[in-house]
Parts: structure tokens; sequence; C-alpha cells
């Protein structure tokens, strides 16, 4: 047995990355990587699925920037901040067909990879202060995730049709459908902010 070679993926990918040791009271890291994985066939033994729509883009992100640094503040405050940039991932409709002898299938729809959904963006940040009592210390700590409040869809539904929902899930509201293809499975999180205290023991 071996391989059948009409069933493929290629994947293509440059990663750069940048360091600032720490000195002068900051630090940073820079990182870009660049990354794309096309399929030619996915499985050889439906022709549905191997020979509609089935060569493209696969699911995931063609470019994601991140970047992540400190500085130390007067008074030994030490703040921190994340950052990260994904460009849109890539997904495929698909629709459903009933009714044949072998049963339902699920073919793609469209094209693999023709929909690219929304950047993604996320901004975290923290500061924190150590106060030293002899042998122990103290810390008190301020995170605060997702700063700008965003709330980018980052996964959804790629099914052709409707769907039927309640309005915040009561089971007495009004019964609404909507289509699902793009309809959201996870959202980013929303704004987030930690208040932390911490006091450690000397040995």
């Amino acid at each position: 047995d071996k391989n059948d070679d009409r069933v493929a993926q290629r994947y293509r990918g440059i990663e750069i990355t940048v360091e600032k040791p720490y000195a002068d009271r900051w630090l940073m890291l820079l990182g870009y990587t660049w990354s794309r994985t096309k399929a030619d066939m996915t499985s050889v033994t439906n022709p549905n699925a191997a020979l509609v729509n089935a060569t493209g883009r696969t699911r995931g992100r063609e470019h994601v920037f991140k970047a992540t640094g400190s500085y130390l503040l007067p008074f030994d405050i030490l703040f921190g901040a994340n950052f990260r940039l994904e460009s849109g991932a890539f997904i495929t409709r698909t629709l459903t067909v009933s009714g044949l002898n072998q049963g339902s299938i699920t073919v793609n729809a469209e094209p693999r990879g023709s929909v690219t959904l929304p950047k993604l963006a996320t901004f975290d940040c923290r500061a924190s202060k150590i106060v030293r009592l002899g042998t122990r210390e103290a810390e008190v700590g301020l995170d605060v995730y997702n700063l700008t409040n965003g709330n980018t869809a980052w996964n959804v539904r790629t099914t052709t049709g409707v769907m039927n929902v309640r309005y915040a899930a009561d089971p007495s509201g009004q019964l609404n459908s909507i289509a699902q293809f793009m309809s959201p499975i996870s959202v980013l999180g929303p704004r987030i902010i930690r208040l932390n205290f911490s006091f450690r023991f000397g040995q």
C-alpha cells in the first residue's frame, strides 16, 4: 500500500523574532509569522469530498504579529504589555445534501478557504509593585485583559442553512431563525480588570 499522491497539503512559512534584552529599565520581544497551507484533496474515498471545491487554503491565519515588553517605572513599578494582531482565518462554506441513496453528505459549497474572517487584535497589560519586608515581600498587581474591549468573532459556523435560537438562551424567549453561516461560535472575551495581592515568606 502507498499513500495516494492526489491527497496532499503543502505548508510554507517564515518566522522572524527580534529581541531587545533588559537594559536601561526596559526590554522588548517582537515576532512575526507568515504561513500558508494549501490542500489539494482531503479524501479519495468519496468523490463528493474529493472533487467538489476541494482545493484551496485550509483554516488558519496567514499573518501573526506579536509584541511583548516591560518597563521599570519610578518607585520600582513594573509595567508590562502584550499586543497580538492576527489576520483573519480562512473558512469554507459547506452544504449538507440529503435524500441521496448513500444518505446525507456534506460538500464544500464554495472553493476551499474563499471566505476570510475579520482580523483578531488583543492588547493586555499589567502593572505591579513589590515591597520587601526583611526576608518577606508583598506584591500588588493590576492586570487588564482585552484593554480595547474588542468583541471579534474568531470562530464561526460554516454550514449553509438556518437555525433556531432564543434570545439570551432564555427558554421562554421568542424563537428566531438566523442564518447558520458566519454565526459566531467563539467571541473574544470582554475586558477584564483584576487586582492581585500576594505575600511571600522568606526562607
